[in-house]
């Protein structure tokens, strides 16, 4: 029993350095994201790691994360985004925008009790009216856009599209009226892009990242493609490419990329972090 306690006491010993290692590389980590730990959640502090990445949050200037304070999630789903955004920050406000009534729903009750949070029930596009709207097996895979038959061999039945809503269409213009200004406008909208950035002129003046999802592979027919999406976030509305991330693979092959762009006229961002895309 003594040597057991020995060889236990041993071990802690060599271990408890290289845990302490972790915990502080994990910490600084975060730090540089402008995420603080409370004593209570440092041992957690993977989740929160993990968080970051998934609402992208490591592909910003690291001065700029907590200055994000207006929210805007474009095809919210069921808030998966939004959760991981608020495990790290507590913004002002966020507008999540979601058309499937199922998912918008769960949204409401996912996050009733957070009242800075408000919920719209509608397509957005280029224009004011009603669109066709194409619900499939998976959600995340639901456009106004028809999923192209070759998907399946990529997603299998995920894309199949069972059911054919129609559903009340606004413009960004409309719905971000009242806000005078946008932090981070996060844009998922599954080949329908170049439709919402179309209605979104006013919208994209007052805001100083977007965050979207650019197509390599083209899943919808009519879909955006990432060399449109670039030309109207770069030429017409004068944004700029800051950072990113992973290339996301469908069955071995290059789906798509989250790209982060920033307006120069409301960012300011320093030489130092310029380098990032450019490569100095």
């Amino acid at each position: 029993m003594v040597n057991q306690k020995r060889k236990m006491k041993k071990y802690l010993t060599m271990l408890l350095p290289s845990i302490f290692w972790i915990l502080n590389s994990r910490i600084q980590h975060l730090k540089k994201l402008g995420i603080s730990l409370t004593p209570k959640n440092i041992i957690h502090s993977g989740r929160f790691i993990v968080a970051a990445e998934t609402c992208s949050l490591n592909l910003f200037p690291k001065n700029q994360i907590k200055h994000l304070k207006n929210i805007v999630d474009v095809g919210a789903n069921v808030g998966d985004w939004t959760n991981s955004f608020l495990k790290c920050k507590t913004p002002k406000q966020v507008i999540l925008i979601e058309p499937i009534s199922n998912c918008a729903e769960k949204i409401r009750k996912r996050f009733a009790e957070k009242q800075y949070i408000k919920v719209e029930e509608v397509v957005v596009g280029a224009r004011k009216g009603y669109i066709k709207f194409n619900i499939t097996k998976d959600t995340t895979g639901s456009s106004v856009l028809k999923p192209k038959t070759k998907m399946k061999q990529y997603v299998k039945n995920n894309w199949k599209t069972i059911k054919i809503q129609k559903i009340k269409v606004k413009t960004l213009d409309i719905i971000l009226s009242s806000l005078s200004e946008i932090s981070l406008l996060k844009i998922d909208v599954q080949g329908f892009e170049e439709k919402v950035l179309s209605g979104a002129f006013e919208t994209l003046k007052k805001t100083k990242f977007i965050l979207i999802e650019l197509n390599i592979l083209k899943g919808y027919t009519h879909s955006s493609s990432l060399a449109s999406v670039y030309k109207i976030m770069t030429e017409k509305n004068g944004f700029r490419l800051y950072n990113l991330g992973k290339i996301q693979r469908l069955n071995g092959v290059a789906g798509h990329v989250d790209a982060l762009f920033y307006n120069p006229k409301n960012v300011c961002v320093t030489e130092e972090e310029k380098a990032i895309v450019t490569g100095k």
